[in-house]
């Protein structure tokens, strides 16, 4: 499938050609033309030069290609293609369009630029047996080349979809599902492990020793025991020893003279 983009005055117009197209008569044609189904980009047929060819109005809009060029992809992008991804298919089958028709690679999923949402190129196309799986598989390949690396669970979540995706059929609701949960678990996880490791701490502070020293003896006497004071009694005794030494040293004293 070829694609170009073409410039008219002030419109900006995606150009697809190829084989995989179905371009007869076809009542995917006329529901989609027939019908203003939200998140669907309009297109006109044309043939130029012997050419089939469809020409999609991209003006005011950037296509995710483009955008995750310069906007590293975060858990709430993540979040808001796959609910659109889910959610247009879910749309387009009101219209009895099988979300096979949806090109969900890229350069075919463009942001509007004033409104923030998503919108997806669809067109009938030939042999879509195995396009779905195989086009979310292209399309989470591209997100995990762009992801924000510093978000941990985001990057664990979408690897753990890349590793089952490729096997089984799943569809946009089941990829939604599984990045929802994934992250739910994560986040849970992740609480318990800071609560366990929040507790382990408080537990380590509970169970170490008192290592304050011990008040000194000298705060705990009171002034009197720290400085010997003598009674009444102790002193007169002591008054009387002086006394009695200094009468004696004087009755020595004249008998030497």
């Amino acid at each position: 499938m070829k694609t170009s983009i073409e410039y008219d005055l002030n419109r900006t117009f995606l150009i697809v050609e190829g084989n995989e197209i179905e371009f007869e008569e076809d009542y995917r044609h006329r529901m989609l033309a027939h019908n203003d189904i939200s998140g669907i980009m309009p297109y006109q047929l044309r043939q130029i030069d012997e050419k089939n060819l469809i020409y999609f109005d991209v003006s005011e809009k950037i296509s995710l290609l483009n955008y995750l060029l310069v906007h590293p992809v975060t858990r709430v992008e993540v979040r808001e293609l796959l609910f659109a991804v889910y959610s247009i298919t879910k749309e387009t089958e009101r219209y009895l369009i099988d979300a096979t028709n949806i090109l969900l690679t890229p350069e075919f999923i463009y942001k509007n630029v004033h409104t923030g949402k998503y919108e997806f190129a669809c067109m009938p196309l030939k042999n879509t047996a195995h396009y779905l799986r195989e086009a979310l598989c292209s399309l989470l390949t591209f997100l995990l080349s762009h992801l924000d690396n510093s978000d941990e669970d985001l990057v664990s979540v979408m690897y753990a979809i890349n590793d089952v995706l490729p096997y089984g059929n799943i569809s946009p609701i089941m990829l939604y599902d599984l990045f929802e949960e994934g992250l739910s678990k994560q986040e849970k996880e992740r609480e318990e492990k800071e609560s366990l490791a929040e507790e382990k701490a408080n537990s380590s502070v509970e169970e170490l020793p008192d290592e304050s020293p011990e008040p000194s003896n000298d705060k705990k006497l009171s002034f009197r025991d720290r400085h010997y004071i003598p009674s009444f009694a102790e002193i007169c005794a002591l008054a009387l020893f002086i006394a009695g030494l200094a009468m004696v040293s004087y009755n020595i004293y004249m008998r030497l003279i």
